[in-house]
Order: C-alpha cells, then sequence, then structure tokens
C-alpha cells in the first residue's frame, strides 16, 4: 500500500462529486445505488468512476479485484481526511494509527461490484485505439504488481531509446554513403523530419499537420487542442458515446442538435440547454477536433442545421443569429441587415443548381449575389404561414416547405401552382414538421418524400397517396425530429424514443437514445469518415457511432443447419427433434451418436 501522504495528494485531484462517487463505491456500493443516492444517471457514476480511476493511477491495476481493494484503501484514506480538515498536519502521524482493514466489503455484495467493474471497464476500454503508450513513472508505486511494471516501464524506455539511437544513426550512415556515391556534399542533403515521416499527405490535403495546427481552410482555426477524447461503448445500444464527461472539452454540449458529414469530416452543431448554455460548431476529422470559434455564432444561440453545398462551403442555420457560412478561408454572417427575412432560421437546402434556401420564421429565402430574397411568404399568399423549420427539392424541382405547426406546403414546378396537406384534412402523419429528405426512385420504388413530424410519426409521400409509420408500426417514438437515407437508400428516423431503420418493410431498432440528427459519411475515396459509418447528434449523450449495419439480404444467407452442445459433463445423448427432411442433419451435427437415431428423425446431440 502507498503511504498516506501519496495517497492523499492523488485524492486532492478529485473534485467534491468525485469523492463522493468514491466513499460509496467504497463502502461497496453498487453503480445503480450510487446513482440512486446521489441522484444523478447510472451512466454518470460511469463517467465519474472512469476519471477517479484515472486521477488516483489505478490503470495499471489488472484485475477488477485489486482495483476494488485499492478504491476500499483510498476511500478509507478520504474518510481520514474529512475528519482531520481541521488539522492537515496531524495527516502524517495519524497514518501509524490509521487501519486500512478496519472497513470491510460486505460479502454478498462483493460479487455484484466485481460485475459492476467488468461492466465498466468493458465499457470504457472496448472503443480505444490500439495505441501503445509508456505512461511516466509515478513518485511511488502503489502495490507489488505496480512496482514490476514500473521496471518494466523502465527497461522498455531505455530499450526503445537505444533501437531509436540505433535507426537515427543508421540513417545517418546511409545519407552519407549515398551523398559519396553522388559527389554531394552531406550538407546539401535534404533530411526529414520525425513529424513529415510520421505525418500522412492525406491530413495536409485537408489543412492539418501532425503537429496539430490547422490552416485557415479548417473550420477558420489555425490551432486546435490535441483533446484527450476517451468514447464510452454502450454496450446495450451498440454504440459508442463522445460526450462533454469524456471528451475534455473536444465536445462542448450534450445537447448536439445537428450533424453533417463531408469530405473533411463530421460538422457538429450545438444546442445551449438550461444545464450547459454553451454552443458552437465543431468539427470532428482524421482523430483530431476542432472547436470553430472564429465569427461563427453568437453566444447561447442554437445551431440548428448544417449544410454544405457542391462548392464545399458549409452553411449554418442559427436560432436568432442568421445565416453563417464558412467559404475555406473565413466565416461570414448574414442577418436581417442582408435582407434576411429574419435571423430565426430553422432548417436550410440546396436546390439543384447549387443555390441556398433558408426556412426561417418569417418565410422562406434564398441567396441572391450577396443579399437574401424572399420568393415565398404568407403574406404574398404563397404559404399557409411564415413559420417554417424544414425545406427540400424533388427530382421534378418541385419545393417542399415543412411548417412548425402547420402541415406542408408544396409548390408544383410543373403548374406553377401551391399544394398544401395538413393532418385533418389530407392525411398527413402529423402538423409539426421537423425535416424532410427526398428518396430517389430506383429499380424497385418510385421517388417518395419523407416527413418526420414531432406530433405524429413519420410521413411518406408517394405518388399522390400518403402513409404513416407510427409506434405500432415500429417507431420508437410519434416524435419524430429526423430523417435520413444510408447507402442502401434506406430510411432512418431519429426519434425521442431512439432510432430506427426501415428495412423493406420492417423497422428495425438501432438504439434507444433521444436522438436529434443522423449522418452518414459520404461516397469518396480518402475521406476520413466513409459511406460505412453512422454518426447521431443526441439529446443527452452528446455524438454517437458505429459501422453501418448491413443490408439484410435473406436470400444471400441459407442456415443449413443449427447445433448446439451444452457441456456440463461427460455424457453424451441425442435428442429427436422433428420429421427428418432430405437433408442429412444428423450426420453433421450428432455424428458421435447417429447410429442411435431412429430411422426418419432429426436429431440434436447434446453433451451434458
Amino acid at each position: 500500500m502507498d503511504n498516506v501522504q501519496s495517497m492523499v495528494q492523488r485524492l486532492k485531484q478529485l473534485t467534491k462529486r468525485e469523492q463522493e462517487v468514491l466513499e460509496l463505491r467504497g463502502q461497496g456500493k453498487m453503480i445503480k445505488e450510487i446513482a440512486q443516492a446521489l441522484s444523478i444517471r447510472e451512466r454518470t457514476v460511469k463517467f465519474h468512476l472512469a476519471h477517479i480511476y484515472e486521477k488516483l493511477d489505478l490503470q495499471d491495476l489488472t484485475t477488477e479485484f485489486e482495483r476494488l481493494e485499492a478504491v476500499r484503501e483510498f476511500s478509507q484514506v478520504l474518510n481520514q481526511l474529512h475528519q482531520l480538515e481541521s488539522a492537515p498536519a496531524e495527516i502524517e502521524s495519524e497514518a501509524e494509527e490509521f487501519d486500512i482493514d478496519k472497513f470491510e466489503i460486505a460479502p454478498q455484495s462483493l460479487v455484484l461490484v466485481l460485475e459492476d467493474e467488468i461492466e465498466l471497464a468493458q465499457e470504457t476500454t472496448a472503443l480505444q485505439p490500439a495505441v501503445i503508450s509508456i505512461p511516466p513513472p509515478h513518485d511511488s508505486q502503489f502495490s507489488d504488481h505496480s512496482q514490476k511494471n514500473h521496471r518494466r516501464r523502465t527497461a522498455l524506455l531505455v530499450i526503445t531509446s537505444f533501437v531509436l539511437f540505433g535507426a537515427f544513426l543508421g540513417a545517418g550512415i546511409t545519407a552519407l554513403f549515398f551523398s559519396l556515391r553522388a559527389d554531394t556534399p552531406f550538407s546539401a542533403i535534404e533530411t526529414t523530419s520525425t513529424n513529415q515521416i510520421n505525418s500522412e499527405p492525406q491530413v495536409a490535403r485537408q489543412g492539418l499537420t501532425s503537429s496539430g495546427i490547422a490552416s485557415s481552410s479548417v473550420c477558420g482555426e489555425m490551432e486546435f487542442t490535441p483533446y484527450d477524447v476517451k468514447p464510452i461503448f454502450l454496450r446495450h445500444q451498440g454504440v459508442s458515446a463522445f460526450t462533454v464527461e469524456n471528451s475534455n472539452g473536444a465536445i462542448l454540449n450534450n445537447f448536439a442538435r445537428t450533424v453533417a458529414l463531408d469530405s473533411r469530416g463530421l460538422w457538429i452543431g450545438y444546442a445551449p440547454i438550461e444545464q450547459n448554455p454553451i454552443n458552437g460548431v465543431g468539427l470532428y476529422t482524421r482523430g483530431n477536433w476542432v472547436i470553430c470559434r472564429s465569427g461563427v455564432v453568437t453566444s447561447g444561440v442554437a445551431i440548428n442545421d448544417i449544410e454544405i453545398d457542391v462548392a464545399g462551403r458549409v452553411w449554418v442555420a442559427t436560432d436568432g443569429a442568421g445565416v453563417s457560412v464558412f467559404d475555406g478561408g473565413e466565416w461570414r454572417t448574414y442577418t436581417t441587415e442582408d435582407s434576411l427575412p429574419s435571423d430565426a432560421i430553422f432548417g436550410l437546402a440546396i436546390d439543384d443548381k447549387g443555390a441556398i434556401w433558408a426556412a426561417t420564421l418569417a418565410g422562406v429565402a434564398t441567396l441572391d449575389g450577396d443579399t437574401w430574397k424572399v420568393p415565398y411568404s404568407a403574406s404574398n399568399s404563397r404559404l399557409v404561414t411564415n413559420k417554417t423549420h424544414a425545406l427540400a427539392f424533388d427530382s421534378q424541382g418541385n419545393i417542399w416547405v415543412g411548417h412548425i405547426e402547420a402541415g406542408v406546403s408544396q409548390y408544383d414546378n410543373a403548374t406553377a401552382t401551391w399544394r398544401y396537406y395538413s393532418a385533418e384534412a389530407d392525411g398527413l402523419g402529423g402538423d409539426q414538421i421537423r425535416d424532410i429528405v427526398v428518396r430517389k426512385a430506383n429499380a424497385d420504388t418510385p421517388e417518395s418524400i419523407w416527413f418526420a413530424t414531432a406530433d405524429g410519426g413519420l410521413s411518406k409521400f408517394e405518388d399522390g397517396k400518403w402513409t404513416i409509420y407510427r409506434t405500432q408500426d415500429g417507431l420508437p417514438s410519434n416524435t419524430v425530429i429526423g430523417v435520413a437515407l444510408d447507402k442502401y437508400n434506406r430510411v432512418w428516423a431519429a426519434t425521442a424514443g431512439g432510432v430506427a431503420y426501415l428495412e423493406g418493410t420492417k423497422w428495425i431498432s438501432y438504439n434507444t437514445l433521444n436522438t436529434l440528427a443522423i449522418a452518414f459519411g459520404p461516397t469518396c475515396q480518402d475521406c476520413p469518415i466513409d459511406d460505412d459509418h453512422v454518426w447521431t447528434g443526441t439529446a443527452e449523450m452528446g455524438l454517437t457511432h458505429s459501422r453501418l449495419p448491413h443490408l439484410n439480404n435473406d436470400a444471400a444467407v441459407k442456415i443449413e443447419a443449427i447445433c448446439f452442445e451444452l457441456i456440463v459433463e461427460r455424457k453424451q445423448e441425442c435428442v429427436p427433434l422433428r420429421p427428418r427432411r432430405k437433408d442429412s442433419f444428423q450426420d453433421r451435427c450428432c455424428a458421435p451418436c447417429a447410429a442411435s437415431i431412429t430411422p426418419g428423425s432429426r436429431g440434436l446431440s447434446l453433451e451434458y
């Protein structure tokens, strides 16, 4: 055991909340019990425990039992500290009287707490990059096991130093040899720095260098912080989460209102909430996190939407500060002073000519040159109401406008007329439109327009007819905030009850997190994030990520037989199942006892 003074120094790094979690954990409380005692969520407890283990230097403890023993000891020291706060000078003298074994975890809870630790370890390490790192040696080692690790690290450092020295020496001799052969003075030979050797050309093309400097082509920022991001794997959700608690500043807010992907990476728009007033725009590219601070948004304003046009410009819709655009060099913001009808922008869309359109609180606007025009509003009898939230263009050039609380307005390009749809009169699922996506026609299905409604599920308009999907059809919730399409042309719904995607005629649950937006990587080579990745913005867990589920093709998979083995002791028996078909099931699965199966039956080999 470390001396008490060393343990005290580590404990001083903990926040008040982390100390509370440590004390309860040291008492043998499970994560669920700690959450109830402190009135916080279980995942928050897990975040605190991960930070506690890091600050107390418990990463070297390889077993959950060792970690629990260490937590118990630190908890006891912390309790003593609280008692001696009025006389800190007596800590050292009290060390001899301190009985670390005075407190014991209740035997009946030990197994459950160990299971807690195992699950926590799996979640916090599942998606960590496989990078070999050599942590710095500690002033004092926590246990014999840590002392051995310290000696191993010291040896590894020595060996690494010799290897690097040998490598540089060999490189120098080789360079000298070739310079002499070429009759070139050695001083004239261009040498390559370590940073240049390790840097990726692809990163440099995006404006990033291995040294962590970003040119103005990346989000307008000249520098970014090397954030220590440690995503947690949510085993029951099947996704990894990037949150405020595990990103050390890379994630601004757990309310990630919108996400968008292009060849540079993932763009994130945050909205301020009561628990966290921080807003802004972020970019994740090739393992680097950039916070776009240069002239993007006004403090306290929500980022409602992000769109990237064909020229690569990034357009940002804000709830109160107009529209901002990043042209690759700098940001510019348009407001009502630039003829926008309102500074409250809820959605953006780009038409087939590359023009940008904005759904505002005062009608639909489009940028013409350097000023905004308002071709569609209630005042010119084109829209049901000025309060618009979402826009989309179909293949015929028709514009679809989703209203905040008044259904849908559609401009028919062929007849130059407007049509209006509502839940009450036309069978629309709900009138509170939050997002629109156009699903292009393919060999199997015609073109369709999909509407996310906050009050009536997901609506599809196809061949002049409406189809409504709600919870009884497989949606996680009828509050649908976002809708998106993956590379297989599958429809994905972001709802208050989680994410689901439509596989044929069946909705497949993806996760149960309150989700606001979904984005898929672009189809391009050498992109930092390709079209096999799914990113979501959530209302409570920041960003989530996973691989795209494969397309379910029943015809591609043929299950011939399923064989089970239950091993308890050395005894084997074949269990008859159902009438045998033309294939010899028992020959494949019950070979050891196939002879004992009666003719005309199927068998299952069990060892139990």
